[in-house]
């Protein structure tokens, strides 16, 4: 225990205790959500009674879309009437439920049989229930039941007195408390130099646990294990932050598998660790929980808040060089992240400036909680690369653009050419839009399945930092490109109505202030006097989760994007589009990706409420699945296959006759986040350079059959999100970077054929039967395809890592390179060596 009065000692052993925890243990292990197919979404009913949450599984959540909800601390908490506006304005305040005074489940919400009741009902018409849990303290210090007004929810008598805790239900006492290490509040200093004090010290006066204490491990842990064994699926930890990571890991290693009845055999629980990681400077990284489930991203709400309320006219960042320009502030479309203007070395000038460039050889630029890159404009090739320490990647193609740049720098790239591109080419290579919102955007956005997404929350919407439902019209915006994207899992926040920061939900008022229930308008919508705002029943935010359900499983392409408006396919199954100008907008000829057929807008039609679609909100989609309409303005256009107004055509079905099961091995070392890529057919025919298609005989049509998780098509699978969406639509294996209509990551195109990392390592989530079946071991990356050998009996590729090809391949090795790629053989398992020209081809069985 005294080590941790050393920070310096405890970052060195936290720090080998994490890499050697990524090794021995399935990072993955709390990620997964159990949700049923198409729900994909999970709503928080902020201080919703559990009858209430009940009759809104069975009534509506499961119609429209919703996975799971996320409910109030069940635990008993502390009870008092305060002064909630300093005018005499008497509450109880919301606060309450999150200073626990005993692990009895019973709260302002309702009681333990009540409770149970809720959970049944919920899951029985498939909605997974995700309890919040108060675990980092008890009660705020220096209170006692019965002495100002304190009381307990179920009744349990308390005392928080500074060094005198008390707590007899459970019981906890002093002893079970960090103040023999710290009695002080964390301060904002300690958030950026001090992790031991952010997790000794107390958050705003409540009384902290020591969760290295064997006892209080026992008593978390036989809290959660009750929740399970009730049915919950999972939780929401509140101030995972204030806990270390090591404790965390001991409670939860002694935790139920969840229960068998409702969600299979052998399923650990869903968990999200509420860490505020905002900026690079803070002491705490999200990065050091994410092996105990997904983090509260709220970087995410802020880029988002940031588009929709378009923060310069001209939607871009915004130059100067405030501090309040570091942050990820793009606009609807463009969606420019906000670059230091440091980030020319050049401090001090307009960071497009001639003479800036002029003086610095090799560009080198911030991004907001990036580590300082580098950038080398490359004429020759029109393209910029960015370098990360060892590694080169492209970041635009500036061959296409137009018109022709005017000079501006004469900038030494890595053969010495002199450079010249526009302010413009610069701006558009380096800004973000909404469009690029995935992994590694801006600061704290981490990989897919590390992430809970969210526009707000009930936290920041007191706060005064996130759009929320006081802002309407744009927050629908937010929600509504939420709801439609990919990364991570989403998580809508439902309200009640709120003057102050303190005051608690619609309630009877004095004496008992019991929680009134939800009323609702013929609409569906909550009746605005019952104090229930319901942003998840507001017409635009449930048609928009129905029509997630209807795409789930559909990677986003064909990105399309103008000033203030963004527009994607979700690949074969719908369509998005928003506009957030303050005029209409008309897109003209957008590549749907739909099958020809006329479509209801969803958005604001009543198709989804059992009603007909206007004749104003129906989409023509023509035989090339392109489409022309018009975007109100601060609106949206969404439209499925399900709301099409007529039958559409199927597609085709491709004849497998000649068609051969091979499989492709490429063993190369790659780092955490990097993705390895093929290109290939048969390059002794002609067409390799042009556009895949059935008449080029230099492609091979191809279909992915790679065996993953059971649950890849319910929703992402947590190993192999990036593959699942990438296979999409990569009809052809050829030499091209990404098909017109091949699915994207997330925003992120593929750069080919995608392959899986996989090990024969029984036991780590990326096993492979085939690489055990022939030995290989770690970092073989391969591919499973369908493959049409009825004109070729073999085929040629290189793989690509960050858009990077492999070197030529010798001949040596006939048949296993033709002296510039390798060589493989249809319907075999085919394994080869990055760079290397030896193979082993053996016949598939």
């Amino acid at each position: 225990m005294g080590l941790r009065k050393n920070p310096l000692i405890l970052t060195l052993l936290l720090t080998i205790f994490s890499n050697l925890r990524s090794f021995a243990s399935n990072v993955y292990d709390y990620d997964d959500p159990h949700l049923l197919p198409g729900r994909f979404l999970m709503v928080h009913l902020f201080e919703w009674k559990w009858e209430d949450i009940a009759k809104e599984c069975e009534q509506y959540l499961h119609e429209y879309g919703y996975g799971a909800v996320q409910i109030s601390p069940p635990t008993e908490h502390v009870w008092f009437v305060r002064d909630v506006d300093g005018k005499g304005r008497k509450d109880v305040p919301w606060y309450i439920r999150y200073q626990p005074t005993s692990y009895k489940l019973v709260s302002r919400s309702g009681d333990e049989k009540q409770l149970q009741d809720m959970i049944n009902r919920c899951n029985k018409v498939g909605v997974r229930v995700v309890a919040d849990l108060a675990i980092n303290h008890m009660a705020i210090v220096n209170q006692i039941v019965g002495v100002n007004g304190v009381k307990s929810s179920g009744g349990s008598f308390f005392n928080s007195t500074d060094r005198h805790e008390s707590f007899p239900a459970i019981p906890y006492s002093t002893e079970h408390f960090n103040d023999y290490r710290c009695t002080d509040d964390c301060t904002d200093d300690d958030y950026i130099h001090h992790p031991d004090r952010v997790r000794n010290c107390r958050l705003g006066g409540l009384t902290d646990l020591n969760q290295g204490d064997a006892h209080v491990r026992d008593e978390i842990s036989g809290l959660l294990n009750k929740l399970i064994d009730m049915g919950v699926v999972g939780f929401r930890i509140d101030a995972t932050k204030h806990m270390w990571p090591g404790d965390l890991e001991a409670i939860m290693d002694r935790l139920h598998t969840l229960r068998k009845d409702v969600f299979g055999p052998n399923k650990k629980p869903f968990v999200v660790q509420e860490v505020i990681d905002s900026s690079p400077d803070g002491a705490i990284k999200a990065g050091e929980y994410v092996h105990l489930g997904r983090h509260t991203n709220f970087n995410y709400g802020s880029a988002v808040k940031n588009a929709v309320r378009n923060r310069d006219n001209k939607n871009y960042a915004t130059p100067a060089a405030s501090a309040a320009d570091r942050a990820p502030n793009p606009g609807f479309s463009g969606f420019p992240e906000a670059i230091s203007p440091d980030w020319l070395i050049c401090p001090n000038r307009d960071r497009y400036q001639s003479s800036c460039l002029t003086e610095t050889k090799r560009l080198t630029y911030h991004t907001p909680g990036s580590e300082r890159r580098r950038v080398i404009f490359d004429l020759a090739k029109s393209r910029i690369f960015r370098i990360s320490g060892s590694h080169i990647s492209v970041l635009a193609d500036l061959s296409n653009q137009r018109p022709v740049p005017r000079p501006v720098p004469n900038v030494l790239a890595g053969r010495d050419e002199a450079i010249h591109v526009s302010h413009a080419q610069i701006r558009a290579a380096t800004e973000k839009s909404l469009g690029d919102l995935h992994e590694g955007f801006g600061y704290g956005n981490l990989a897919d399945h590390e992430v809970l997404t969210f526009v707000d929350n009930h936290d920041i919407q007191r706060w005064g930092t996130s759009v929320s439902y006081k802002e309407a019209s744009i927050y629908k915006m937010a929600v509504g490109f939420h709801l439609a994207w990919t990364y991570g899992y989403p998580r809508i926040v439902s309200s009640y109505d709120f003057a102050t920061q303190d005051q608690g939900p619609p309630s009877s008022g004095d004496p008992n202030y019991e929680t009134k229930s939800p009323e609702y308008n013929p609409d569906g919508t909550c009746k605005q006097e019952s104090g229930w705002v319901c942003e998840h029943r507001w017409l635009e935010i449930r048609h928009l989760a129905k029509f997630r359900s209807d795409v789930a499983g559909s990677a986003v392409a064909a990105i399309h994007k103008e000033t203030h408006v963004l527009a994607f396919a979700r690949l074969g199954k719908g369509y998005f589009a928003g506009n957030n100008d303050d005029v209409d907008r008309k897109l003209d000829n957008v590549d749907t990706t739909l099958p020809p057929g006329k479509y209801c807008d969803v958005y604001l039609s009543a198709v989804y409420d059992g009603g007909k679609c206007g004749n104003n909100q129906v989409i023509s989609v023509d035989s090339e699945g392109k489409a022309t309409f018009t975007i109100k303005k601060k609106s949206i256009v969404a439209f499925t296959l399900k709301s099409a107004t007529s039958p559409v055509q199927e597609p085709p079905k491709v004849d497998h006759k000649d068609w051969k099961r091979t499989v492709i091995f490429l063993k190369k070392e790659t780092q955490p986040g990097e993705n390895v890529f093929i290109r290939g057919g048969d390059s002794t025919k002609e067409g390799c350079e042009a556009a895949p298609s059935k008449d080029n005989k230099c492609t091979i049509p191809i279909e992915h059959v790679t065996a993953i998780d059971v649950e890849s098509d319910v929703y992402p699978s947590t190993v192999y999100s990036a593959y699942q969406q990438w296979k999409q639509g990569d009809g052809y294996l050829d030499f091209k970077e990404s098909e017109a209509r091949q699915g994207t990551h997330d925003g992120v195109p593929a750069s080919g054929t995608p392959l899986i990392w996989t090990t024969n390592s029984v036991g780590n989530p990326a096993f492979n039967k085939l690489n055990a079946d022939h030995n290989l071991g770690d970092s073989y990356w391969m591919v499973e395809l369908l493959m049409d050998c009825s004109s070729h009996d073999t085929f040629d590729f290189k793989g690509v890592l960050n858009g990077v090809w492999e070197n030529d391949i010798p001949s040596k090795d006939p048949p296993c390179s033709n002296g510039k790629n390798h060589v493989g053989r249809c319907g075999a398992v085919n394994i080869f060596k990055w760079n290397e020209s030896a193979c082993q081809i053996v016949d598939k069985k």
